[in-house]
């Protein structure tokens, strides 16, 4: 974009500007490359408040397990843009069985443009899945209700559309220890796939996301997910070091 090219120059170039804090971790090498004054700018950590919370409500957290089933979780805002519509799809391909391994929660208001078309796909699915358990909450969450379902997942999904920067949800799944399903570009594929923090996958087709729950629900899965890299991952975007 030729304009932020000129904005961040001139801005760099400005002697009272002594430093650039940057969310984006790969902006600094470009800036570096790109600009006369590139070394202006600093990685900021994108910082995760799972730790903070999870303090506060550890001796008083609700449980969501369900007994021989893999907990699945989304949580947040939900627009269209976060992928909704591609994950309640990809259940209709799941097999019965696994169908019948899985519960899935989708906690956080729906947004009201998207309301309508979300309430006849959750009718589709729970007529043609019979043994799904799906639960969609749309309504405000609190924090103790989402720490809850984050420590009593086995798996958080952000099935993100052609999304370039970085989501709080991967730093809270971190925070919690948990694997996570995601885009396979932009920041989170990115960091999904260097730091073995989950599955990436195109995100935009319904059985590429069905593929990738699937192999999540029968496979071990320990090539993508590397608990020693997720608790460094975890570390490094912490209030504090923010």
């Amino acid at each position: 974009n030729i304009l932020k090219k000129i904005f961040y120059n001139r801005m760099l170039n400005n002697k009272k500007v002594k430093s650039l804090l940057s969310f984006d971790p790969y902006f600094k090498q470009y800036a570096v490359s790109n600009f006369k004054n590139g070394k202006k700018v600093k990685d900021l950590p994108d910082p995760s408040l799972f730790e903070e919370k999870y303090r506060i409500y550890k001796n008083n957290l609700l449980d969501f397990k369900e007994k021989g089933r893999i907990v699945f979780v989304m949580f947040g805002y939900m627009q269209e843009r976060k992928g909704i519509f591609q994950l309640l799809n990809s259940f209709k391909n799941l097999s019965s069985k696994n169908a019948s391994r899985a519960t899935f929660y989708i906690a956080g208001r729906i947004d009201p443009s998207i309301k309508e078309e979300v309430n006849n796909i959750e009718h589709t699915i729970l007529e043609t899945q019979k043994s799904i358990k799906l639960n969609i909450w749309d309504r405000y969450v609190s924090d103790q209700e989402l720490v809850s379902l984050i420590i009593s997942s086995d798996c958080v999904l952000a099935p993100y559309q052609y999304f370039t920067g970085s989501s709080g949800v991967m730093f809270w799944a971190a925070g919690a220890n948990k694997p996570i399903i995601t885009q396979d570009n932009g920041l989170m594929g990115k960091w999904t796939n260097e730091n073995q923090l989950g599955i990436a996958v195109d995100t935009t087709d319904a059985n590429k996301l069905s593929d990738a729950i699937t192999r999540f629900i029968e496979d071990d899965n320990e090539d993508v997910f590397n608990q020693e890299n997720i608790i460094k991952f975890a570390e490094r975007n912490t209030p504090d070091r923010f």
